[in-house]
């Protein structure tokens, strides 16, 4: 492990200005409502609304990691899952686990089962069922079912790793694969890669399937990942895809190269739509949510249609007895959560551009010198001038002997610090970033980050973190917990490349806003 290294930081005056929490591009609304209700004082005939929602009281938890047997891996994680209510009146959750001994692609469904929805620790089941060879399927296949009821027949849509699959069930408990004319069980697939993680909506005589795919062709600049819709009348034969969503800014909160749209989950709400749109599992999870008035468009490549954004995973959406619950997966990818959940609507120009900042302490703005060298990847061990000492008014020597000079650099979208645009065809540099950050009190909170690079981390003078992430991985979600004094304190980042993408994710967790920042 490598020493802490000691710098010295230059003293700030107590009355420089601070930067707002407010320059993020995503649209954010504000206005609390209780319950479920929506504002009585919006005009009637006001049709410029959007809704987004909000997380209602505390957490339960309704299932762990669960013993496979044979199956069970130090590794394993309850990954993408359903949940509904069964003939019986009990509800029953399928999750798929992820990373077993099952062979193949090591996922398959485990069940537990609840007698009401808001009790905790659901009774586990055992394993509900594994893909099969025989059928077309992968071994170890098994992705995200979800099941809708139709006309008193449970309807369980599945990925299959390539395809989405049906299987049904006269009582919500035990179900049978369906298998398709051709032999096999799948319904569909693509046009992307790794077809997975439907949904599915009854919108009048049509059923709306939502599900996703990736693209592992990385010179498609323009598309990693996309959600697509497919509408039948009887949930066997299918229209050709829709593209709903994909792209815009939350496509650069992607750890692996094809995550920033995933377990897609749509509500309707009077005549809107929200989209859940997954991005990060674990520690940094984020979900975006989308509102339109179209359920086949919610926006590609742009923002124009973003209401929120919760810190969840994977979320499910349960309306039971005129109350919204949200299921979701645990920070720590060990289980299963549940909450009450609300959707607040508001007016599409009420704007209060702090709201989401304060969810997830953005830093609005950042201090950025670079690029220093990094031949061979020995810049990461290299000590340069700004591990010695901060002075934003020093030059000096950097990458091609050009003369570096702190500049202000204010991310594109939240907190993200993207390298490649900023210094466009550098592969094999340092560059360091450098922030104030001040707080109300003594505190323990994290630092969250995603990065596939070489980074060092000081806080007060003190090395809190460092990782040297060998060339080829894809990005972590990681965070490192820290101690914030109260006032000012002095943060440093440096950002190492080996030549891979160059960027960079960093934000506090911060959920009452409390905490402001300086350059």
């Amino acid at each position: 492990m490598q020493p802490l290294k000691q710098v010295q930081f230059l003293k700030w005056p107590e009355g420089y200005p601070l930067l707002i929490a407010g320059t993020i591009l995503i649209l954010s609304l504000f206005a609390c409502q209780s319950g479920n209700e929506y504002p009585a004082s919006l005009p009637a005939d006001e049709k410029e609304y959007l809704f987004y929602p909000q997380i209602d009281g505390d957490w339960w938890q309704i299932a762990g990691n669960p013993d496979l047997g044979a199956y069970t891996s130090d590794r394993q994680q309850p990954v993408d899952f359903g949940v509904w209510q069964a003939a019986d009146g009990t509800w029953q959750l399928w999750s798929c686990i992820r990373h077993t001994k099952c062979g193949g692609n090591t996922r398959l469904f485990y069940g537990w089962e609840g007698a009401s929805l808001t009790d905790p620790n659901w009774k586990p089941m055992g394993i509900m069922m594994e893909g099969d060879t025989t059928l077309g399927e992968r071994q170890g296949g098994m992705q995200a079912p979800h099941v809708i009821v139709k006309d008193s027949i449970y309807h369980m849509l599945y990925g299959s790793w390539d395809n989405i699959c049906l299987a049904t069930s006269a009582d919500g408990k035990n179900f049978r694969k369906v298998i398709q004319d051709h032999g096999g069980t799948s319904m569909f697939r693509g046009p992307m890669e790794n077809t997975r993680d439907a949904m599915t909506l009854q919108i009048g005589d049509l059923y709306y399937t939502y599900y996703v795919g990736h693209n592992r062709d990385s010179s498609n600049a323009n598309l990693k990942a996309g959600i697509f819709c497919r509408t039948s009348p009887d949930l066997m034969t299918w229209s050709e895809p829709v593209l709903v969503s994909g792209g815009g800014s939350v496509a650069d909160f992607d750890t692996w190269g094809g995550g920033d749209a995933e377990c897609p989950f749509v509500v309707k709400l009077e005549d809107q739509y929200v989209l859940f749109r997954n991005q990060i599992y674990g520690q940094n999870q984020i979900n975006t949510q989308y509102c339109s008035t179209d359920p086949l468009d919610f926006g590609v490549n742009n923002d124009d249609k973003i209401a929120g954004m919760l810190e969840v995973a994977a979320p499910e959406i349960i309306l039971h007895e005129g109350q919204y619950y949200i299921a979701a997966l645990l920070p720590g990818l060990n289980g299963i959560r549940m909450a009450r959940l609300k959707f607040v609507k508001v007016l599409k120009n009420q704007k209060d551009q702090s709201r989401l900042a304060g969810i997830f302490g953005d830093i609005p703005a950042w201090n950025l010198i670079g690029p220093f060298p990094n031949e061979d990847g020995k810049g990461y061990e290299t000590t340069f001038p700004p591990e010695v000492a901060i002075d934003l008014q020093a030059h000096y020597p950097g990458l091609f002997y050009q003369q570096l000079s702190w500049k202000k650099y204010e991310p594109k979208f939240h907190s993200l610090i993207d390298l490649d645009q900023e210094f466009p065809g550098i592969r094999d540099g340092v560059a360091y970033a450098y922030v104030r950050v001040w707080s109300p009190d003594d505190r323990a909170t994290q630092l969250l980050f995603a990065d596939d690079d070489a980074v060092r981390v000081w806080l007060n003078e003190e090395l809190v973190h460092y990782h040297h992430i060998p060339k080829g991985q894809y990005p972590r979600s990681d965070f490192c917990d820290v101690q914030l004094r109260s006032g000012w304190n002095d943060l440093l980042i440096k950002m190492s490349d080996p030549k891979m993408a160059w960027r960079y994710y960093f934000r506090f967790r911060d959920p009452a806003s409390e905490l402001k920042y300086a350059l």
